[in-house]
């Protein structure tokens, strides 16, 4: 394997830089362990995931990379992939990357699978109240947090909304009560055929898919992808049913359009996501798996069968529909139509499209009844707020209106002086 020695001067700035960025992402959490405080967002990040503090702050150069005396080589000796790679160069050895195939393999088909879907942001984070729908407060996980909407005011909310959680390490936390409300079936074992680059606990597996590769892939990526993971928590757990104000938490208010914004407003997060996921690939999986380890480590693009070196056999995915349906799941929940003459089928899905926007204001208008009759102590802010939200639909209908009465009007070829008397006369008596 090809190795290239880093100088003693640039391997010294690069551990001692990433060994401060760490110190400063980490300390707070330390200090509260010391404490025995608890923390319902950032604690997530040092339970859930097995990488510990120590670990994420421990420095790595990456496969083909070498270390000499002078680069502090004496430290890395006797760790976990590390060997001597050339007279006094101390390396991650090719026979360890060639004992990685199967996880390498793995994480390059997940990482192509869900980079290569649309992202998908229309879950508004529901999954945090599904896992919470049916319980008392005690019983939920964060229980030293209160419920902003309380226990019947969160499974309302639950219930008005459509599921769609693709994350199967997500889902499996739901409650008995909220799996089958879920439109989506993700197992452990199809996780490539439903992850996508929308979702907000994929983005956060990015943290844990770097650590995984360390030490084959440098740890400034390591520690990108925490950073990532830790803002991703922060938006997961302002979107979540807990009311964590007292922490500096705005709650984000996944059952209207405002709240809708704030989620929606995944793209920034998405993007980062995505050069993460490339740097994932590009050092971690293509780097040293595509050549450069020599011809015992080098992992075909193709799927490996068993004649071949390594005797991988690479399960092709099943055919799959945006967001993780399968033909199947949608065959069985909408039964097969008549075909319809082509005229008929332009009519039909132009009234559905008019119907749509329709039909999801009446969700939102059920969801905020439901609310009203099970928390009392809202009941005037929810009226103001679905008395607010109507105002704009009929201000945006009638602007829709005059747009298109004007547009006939110029099909008419009437004169703009009367255009612009009509669309007056029109406003008028729409205020009136």
């Amino acid at each position: 394997m090809q190795v290239e020695v880093l100088d003693a001067a640039e391997a010294t700035r690069r551990r001692t830089a990433h060994e401060a960025r760490v110190d400063r992402l980490v300390a707070p959490h330390l200090a509260r362990r010391g404490q025995g405080v608890k923390h319902p967002v950032h604690d997530f990040l040092f339970t859930y995931y097995s990488h510990r503090p120590a670990q994420l702050r421990r420095w790595h150069p990456g496969a083909g990379h070498g270390l000499d005396d002078g680069g502090g080589a004496a430290a890395y000796r006797s760790l976990k992939g590390y060997d001597a790679v050339a007279p006094g160069v101390v390396g991650v050895t090719g026979a360890y990357v060639a004992g990685q195939r199967v996880l390498l393999e793995a994480l390059r088909r997940l990482l192509r699978a869900t980079a290569g879907r649309a992202p998908h942001l229309g879950c508004f984070g529901m999954h945090e109240w599904a896992m919470v729908y049916g319980l008392t407060p005690e019983e939920v996980r964060h229980a030293d947090w209160p419920l902003r909407l309380g226990a019947a005011g969160t499974d309302a909310v639950v219930e008005g909304h459509r599921v769609a959680c693709s994350h199967f390490d997500a889902f499996r936390f739901f409650t008995p009560a909220a799996r089958p409300l879920n439109h989506l079936s993700p197992a452990a074992d199809d996780r490539a055929e439903f992850e996508q680059p929308g979702c907000l606990h994929a983005g956060m597996d990015l943290y844990k898919h770097a650590f995984r590769l360390s030490p084959m892939i440098c740890s400034e990526l390591v520690a990108d992808c925490f950073e990532l993971a830790r803002d991703i928590r922060e938006l997961d757990m302002r979107a979540a049913p807990y009311d964590l104000r007292d922490l500096g938490y705005e709650p984000v208010r996944g059952g209207d359009r405002r709240g809708e914004g704030d989620v929606r407003r995944g793209p920034a997060w998405v993007r980062r996501a995505g050069r993460a996921t490339a740097g994932a690939a590009r050092r971690g999986v293509r780097a040293t798996a595509g050549g450069r380890a020599g011809p015992g480590v080098r992992l075909s693009r193709a799927s490996s069968g068993p004649g071949s070196p390594g005797g991988a056999v690479e399960r092709q995915p099943r055919a799959v529909e945006p967001h993780g349906r399968r033909p199947q799941d949608r065959q069985q929940a909408h039964p097969p139509r008549r075909a319809l003459p082509r005229h008929q089928q332009d009519r039909d899905g132009a009234e559905r499209q008019e119907d749509q926007p329709r039909s999801r204001e009446g969700d939102r208008d059920a969801v905020l009844d439901a609310l009203r009759a099970r928390t009392p102590g809202l009941a005037p802010d929810l009226h103001d707020l679905q008395q607010e939200r109507h105002g704009r639909r009929d201000q945006a209908q009638q602007q829709a209106q005059d747009e298109e009465h004007d547009r006939r009007d110029e099909v008419g070829g009437a004169p703009g002086g009367r255009r612009r008397e009509g669309r007056v006369r029109r406003v008028l008596d729409h205020r009136r």
